[in-house]
């Protein structure tokens, strides 16, 4: 197999799922409707890049974001993904950035790649806390979040899955966060809700 420089070879068998379950009854979805539920994200890593120095082995179970997986539709004609290579294999051609989160086993812990951060969305009044000893400023969140949550802080979470950098900086699993409005997308894993983000998202660590 030939490998590429710097882009990862992984297969997915089965990128989108067609069929849903509640119960005991299946239903028929069009996965177009909501990417970020019905994309099967989970691949199996096939070959890394030649170039490229990295944790992530042959082998390796990877997560990537779910854009990778979404066929394209210009002037009504859908076409596919562009990083997919092989269709009947199910190969894809994955950059770095692209893979969220990486794993030897199904029985290991998931870990982030690159720059990726997974928080636990949560619910708290500004009164419930302080930043490195300094109260929340008023202005922190605008009036529409404000209104829109009643008084609660929608920016805020605690760390369900982090990176090597933010370990470095002192960053633990399980630390409460405030991070940046839409710097954030929904993202479900083992049928648990996160905002997937990136190191700079992250404005304190609540102490």
């Amino acid at each position: 197999m030939l490998k590429a420089l710097n882009e990862f070879t992984v297969e997915i068998k089965k990128p989108l799922k067609d069929k849903v379950t509640y119960g005991t009854l299946t239903l028929d979805i069009d996965p177009s409707f909501d990417k970020t539920r019905h994309t099967n994200r989970i691949g199996k890593v096939i070959a890394v890049p030649r170039d490229y120095v990295t944790k992530i082995k042959v082998g390796y179970e990877v997560l990537v974001v779910h854009t990778v997986l979404m066929y394209q539709v210009y002037k009504g004609v859908k076409t596919d993904p562009i990083y997919l290579m092989d269709k009947e294999k199910g190969h894809y051609r994955i950059e770095n950035d692209l893979i969220v989160m990486y794993r030897a086993t199904p029985q290991d812990e998931w870990q982030c790649n690159h720059i990726h951060v997974l928080v636990q969305p949560i619910k708290a009044k500004k009164e419930d806390y302080q930043i490195k000893g300094f109260s929340l400023p008023d202005n922190f969140y605008n009036t529409k979040i404000e209104s829109n949550t009643h008084g609660y802080i929608q920016q805020y979470g605690h760390v369900k899955y982090l990176n090597d950098e933010l370990k470095e900086q002192g960053v633990k699993k399980g630390d409460k966060v405030f991070f940046v409005d839409f710097g954030d997308y929904e993202f479900r894993l083992d049928g648990e809700v996160y905002y997937c983000m990136d190191n700079r998202d992250l404005l304190a660590v609540v102490t």
